[in-house]
């Protein structure tokens, strides 16, 4: 935590320079008298000054009676950190008391931090103390990402990334949410750190440790309560739909381990953030804001996701289109996205994990298209289930198999990251896997992702491995 030295030594005058919580009525009787008494008038009567009231010194001198014990467990009751510091300020030795040595290697930091994060192991007094003071000044409300420098976007990044790393993997009571990751979901509101999907050129040198960030909160990009819709400009179409140019070698993976396309799968994520959350699309909007709020995009497992499991249901979209472009204004139209083209609606996609194994299954046709990659020793899952629309039988179903192979490389130092590729088929019985082929299906479509940190959601790109001309992007997120 050395890097955040120069920041929490100010903790005291920096809070005191953000804007103040709203007035709170103290229920409790004489001390929340007292302190609402200290803290109404204590800017305006520190002892360099001289006009303490006699009823204010008198209240002072009381406070200063307690036991250090009990006065820091009375800071630990108020509502906000402008509160502890209005009662600071009111004269040395309290501030001494509660913000200062004295006060740093007792319960009360602590306190405070559990009251808002959830607490990792193994911290000492001291570093909980640095962090949450680091974050009250960091995650202040007076922070514009739009103006902010260089320095001060890399300090907030990694204040986020150390929280989204405590939030993904610290374990959490049955039942229970992470109190981090509600910290992250504010101050992402706040600083609408997600509709700012277009800054490369202002952060040369952190503009992919931003995206990576971004591309983690993907759910919190689609929550309408905290991010506002897209816009067609985020994006690049022709980087979304892989036109040529931006495709890959069809024998080469699209999510590679040691290169992995963050800004491609940027421009997917904002790609979705638009015809999901925007009522003008007319497209996916109508289909997902329908979807109940336990079927929508989560950003952690309940036990946390290690890279090497799989959830057993997933729920998502695929766009394409139909032909290719052949104009400008059809490109803009983006075919799959206007309901008056060839989809009359869109269904919401399904995908049931029924059986996973470590015998490998992943047919020559689809090893030419879709590579497997990473080290030999690699340990993949192999699996096999059905994809379906949500509302739809069994009967209906359409036979999947694929893998799920975790990455060698920790992308913003978050672990957790897994490439998963699977194949869709059209098939009347089951698949065998001894004598599988494309020819016994009318159609086979290629998917290939990457699942980001926390093993709920999935971000990649679909191709028809019959007519490769046919591609798209996808997103699938587990329930």
């Amino acid at each position: 935590m050395s890097h955040k030295q120069n920041y929490w030594q100010f903790f005291g005058l920096s809070l005191a320079h953000s804007h103040p919580s709203s007035s709170t009525v103290y229920d409790r009787p004489q001390v929340y008298t007292a302190l609402q008494a200290i803290m109404e008038n204590g800017e305006d009567s520190t002892m360099e000054n001289g006009k303490d009231s006699k009823d204010i010194q008198s209240t002072r001198s009381s406070l200063l009676e307690l036991p250090n014990e009990i006065l820091q467990n009375i800071a630990t009751l108020l509502p906000s950190d402008w509160d502890i510091v209005k009662l600071a300020l009111t004269c040395k030795e309290t501030k001494a008391r509660i913000l200062g040595p004295e006060g740093s290697n007792a319960s009360f930091w602590r306190t405070r931090f559990e009251q808002k994060y959830d607490m990792p192991q193994g911290r000492t007094p001291q570093e909980v103390m640095v962090e949450y003071q680091t974050r009250s000044i960091v995650l202040s409300p007076k922070i514009d990402l739009g103006r902010c420098s260089y320095e001060q976007m890399k300090f907030w990044l990694e204040v986020i990334q150390t929280m989204l790393h405590e939030a993904l993997t610290l374990p959490l009571p049955v039942g229970a949410t992470s109190k981090t990751y509600e910290q992250i979901r504010e101050a992402v509101y706040r600083t609408k750190f997600l509709s700012r999907p277009k800054t490369k050129n202002k952060m040369k040198g952190i503009w992919r440790f931003m995206y990576t960030m971004q591309l983690c909160l993907t759910a919190l990009a689609l929550d309408p309560a905290v991010s506002p819709p897209g816009y067609r400009d985020d994006y690049n179409i022709a980087s979304v739909y892989a036109f040529s140019g931006y495709f890959r070698e069809l024998n080469e993976p699209f999510i590679q381990h040691g290169r992995l396309d963050i800004l491609g799968l940027m421009e997917m994520r904002s790609f979705w953030a638009r015809h999901l959350l925007s009522p003008v699309e007319g497209t996916f909007y109508n289909s997902f804001s329908s979807l109940a709020y336990d079927l929508k995009p989560k950003i952690r497992k309940t036990n946390g996701f290690n890279g090497a499991d799989l959830s057993n249901s997933w729920i998502g979209y695929y766009s394409c289109l139909h032909p290719l472009p052949g104009s400008f204004r059809d490109e803009r139209r983006q075919t799959c996205a206007d309901l008056d083209s060839h989809w009359e609606q869109v269904d919401t996609l399904s995908l049931e994990i029924e059986s996973q194994t470590y015998e490998p299954f992943w047919p020559a046709e689809c090893e030419e298209l879709i590579p497997r990659c990473g080290s030999p020793n690699s340990k993949r899952l192999y699996f096999h289930g059905y994809q379906n629309t949500l509302s739809a039988s069994r009967d209906d179903a359409n036979p999947m198999f694929g893998f799920l192979e975790p990455m060698e490389r920790e992308y913003g130092e978050l672990p957790g990251w897994s490439r998963i590729c699977f194949a869709i088929c059209e098939m009347t019985e089951g698949i065998e896997q001894s004598s599988w082929s494309s020819a016994s299906s009318r159609w086979v479509h290629g998917y290939e992702a990457v699942i980001v940190p926390g093993g709920r959601l999935m971000l990649g790109w679909w191709i028809d491995m019959k007519n490769t001309s046919g591609r798209g992007p996808f997103i699938f997120w587990d329930v």
